[in-house]
């Protein structure tokens, strides 16, 4: 589990007004998800396929697979951060 650090101060005050902060703030300390940015988190975007797939694979503790986004009929555009995981998931 994450300790409180700078970056978990950027992230808690930036959710803080939102009314699921308390669920968002569990995931992040249990390494479920991460910001979009080192100092932006964005809780009220749409999620992408890719960041769904980090988030499910986290979940299950599951090693990635970069080979496998290769099935994808849009594999050059997937991001290079998040091939591994969308590749397993």
């Amino acid at each position: 589990m994450r300790q409180n650090n700078i970056r978990s101060t950027w992230f808690i005050s930036e959710i803080w007004a939102e009314n699921f902060h308390k669920e968002i703030q569990k995931a992040f300390e249990a390494d479920y998800i991460i910001g979009v940015s080192e100092k932006q988190f964005a809780p009220t975007d749409y999620i992408t396929r890719e960041q769904a797939a980090i988030i499910i694979v986290r979940i299950l503790n599951i090693k990635g697979n970069e080979s496998g986004a290769d099935v994808f009929i849009d594999r050059n555009q997937i991001s290079r951060w998040s091939k591994e995981y969308v590749g397993i998931a």
